[in-house]
């Protein structure tokens, strides 16, 4: 049996009675062609909008047509050529956007979609589009804010909205707020804990929580071993602290950031650690407030949960650390989170002086 396509009227055998296109292309562009049927029986603006630069009817000007119709184009390119022209139909504007707010954002999908259009280095802000400079001119927790005539505005500013600079994970900032030490504590703690197994089990219930759970660990785990195995670097790609003052520190030094972070082992002891920066015999480490316990702001017997820590015993695993490093020749700064929050150009300073001292 013989038919000829419906679509470019070529000569083919079908597999079966039910087949009219010679090939999948044809057979892709009857569909679009009842599509655009369809959509014309409805109204203008309403049920469809024209593409102006093709003709065709569409209910929207973005996303997978821009891909299909223009992939050498963009929607602000389209807007460029004609200002003014919708992107979507009044419908898909309505199931899309309901009554004019942003009710849509709370389902899974539309938050996904936001998240991703912002994430890593699409966000204009991002640390590798931007100088910390210009960073700090757009915070008006900054001294450098772009609005400031003078420090004394930006103290006062960090005064109201900061309680003196003291954030609500630090134990001063509950303190303040009237409660005792005790009940501050368990603030603390509450602010602190943001992915746990209880927290996991209590919304998804206990199989499916543990599940997630488990797997997320499992999951940074690997990331870390493969980072490792990848770039011989144990430096996690979510400590933003550490991973942000190297770039910064080498930049200001005009220098490659090194790709091999230190590993020194112990013989005697056959303990061994890792350390953040080497350059040369001298050692830098970056410790993240909470994570190293900051002596200014946790006392001895905070329990950090993250560790199954207290501080006190974060502390003594660090000066074993350091006492390692200089036991093989090293010398050794070590450079908290809230001091370069503060003073990130002191800090700077302070690790250049460091480095060049000999």
């Amino acid at each position: 049996m013989i038919k000829s396509c419906l679509i470019c009227n070529n000569i083919f055998t079908p597999n079966s009675n039910r087949a009219h296109y010679c090939s999948i292309k044809c057979k892709h562009k009857a569909a679009f062609k009842r599509n655009q049927e369809r959509l014309k029986l409805g109204k203008e603006g309403i049920d469809y909008i024209i593409d102006k630069w093709n003709g065709y009817a569409t209910k929207r000007i973005y996303g997978k047509w821009m891909k299909a119709m223009h992939p050498d184009k963009t929607t602000k390119d389209y807007l460029s050529d004609f200002p003014g022209a919708p992107l979507m139909c009044d419908n898909d504007k309505k199931s899309t956007v309901r009554s004019g707010d942003d009710n849509h954002m709370k389902l899974p999908k539309y938050r996904k979609m936001a998240s991703e259009a912002m994430k890593g280095e699409n966000n204009p802000n991002h640390k590798s589009n931007t100088t910390l400079r210009e960073r700090q001119s757009r915070s008006p927790f900054s001294e450098n804010f772009s609005k400031y005539s003078n420090k004394k505005e930006a103290r006062k500013f960090q005064e109201e909205h900061c309680h003196k600079g003291i954030g609500s994970n630090k134990i001063e900032y509950w303190l303040n707020k009237g409660y005792s030490k005790s009940e501050a504590k368990e603030k603390l703690k509450e602010r602190q804990t943001t992915f746990t197994l209880e927290k996991c089990i209590k919304k998804y219930g206990e199989t499916e929580g543990t599940k997630i759970f488990n797997d997320r660990q499992n999951k940074w785990k690997k990331s870390l071993h493969e980072n490792f195995e990848r770039e011989g670097d144990g430096r996690s790609l979510s400590s933003q602290f550490a991973n942000s003052i190297i770039k910064e520190l080498c930049d200001y030094l005009n220098m490659e950031i090194p790709k091999k972070e230190k590993w020194i082992k112990d013989k005697e002891t056959g303990n061994a650690y890792s350390y953040d920066f080497t350059y040369k015999k001298k050692i830098i480490e970056f410790n993240g407030d909470y994570w190293h316990c900051n002596p200014k702001l946790y006392e001895a017997e905070f329990f950090n949960k993250n560790k199954s820590l207290t501080a006190k015993e974060i502390w003594l695993y660090d000066k074993e650390k350091t006492k390692t490093a200089e036991k093989y020749g090293y010398e050794v700064l070590t450079v908290w989170e809230n001091d370069w929050k503060y003073y990130p150009d002191a800090v700077l300073e302070q690790c250049k002086k460091f480095l060049n001292d000999d």
